[in-house]
């Protein structure tokens, strides 16, 4: 009887470490944040998702990010697109990291390479405060207007109180991130 015991225990636990072995081997989602979420008139979801890891991830990362959203949102029979940003700031200004568009069950990415933010040429907060107003005023016009660009970079540079060849410097950086 101890022999059959001892056999049922020992079945037992190799049943019970196969099951804990399969999910071990599953990829862990990085954490995001889903900063702005649309839907448009002809069924497309939009989301703006920011990694919590914009110096670490990876296209593999993003990918379990975008295919968790879409199961988690209950999106899997939508079209769905999908914007990762490092920045609140950037929604509306085009992905800087990597892009999905999820368009009849199929996974489609466009990757910025590498995905990862270099942290090493990453701006400072306040560099990606002057980026980011760079882009405000040049961007703030009326239709059929356009702004100079150098006049921009002056208008920054005056509000900033930084140089010319500074404020342009700081907005080349921002745009190489």
């Amino acid at each position: 009887m101890k022999k059959i015991n001892i056999l049922i225990a020992l079945l037992l636990s190799l049943l019970l470490g196969a099951c804990g072995s399969e999910e071990s081997t599953k990829e862990e989602v990085p954490g995001y944040s889903i900063v702005q979420e649309d839907e448009y008139n002809n069924g497309t979801f939009e989301y703006w998702v920011i990694p919590d890891g914009i110096f670490t991830i990876d296209e593999s990362g993003i990918e379990l990010i975008s295919e968790e959203l879409i199961d988690k949102e209950n999106k899997t029979e939508k079209n769905v697109v999908i914007f990762f940003i490092d920045d609140e700031r950037q929604i509306g200004n085009g992905y800087n990291m990597s892009r999905l568009n999820y368009i009849d069950k199929n996974y489609e990415y466009t990757h910025k390479s590498p995905v990862a933010m270099s942290e090493e040429d990453y701006p400072t907060a306040e560099q990606l405060d002057i980026y980011f107003r760079w882009i405000e005023i040049f961007y703030d016009v009326e239709p059929g207007e356009l702004k100079e660009e150098d006049d921009v970079t002056q208008e920054v540079a005056d509000e900033f109180g930084i140089s010319f060849e500074e404020s342009n410097e700081v907005y080349l950086k921002g745009s190489r991130r």
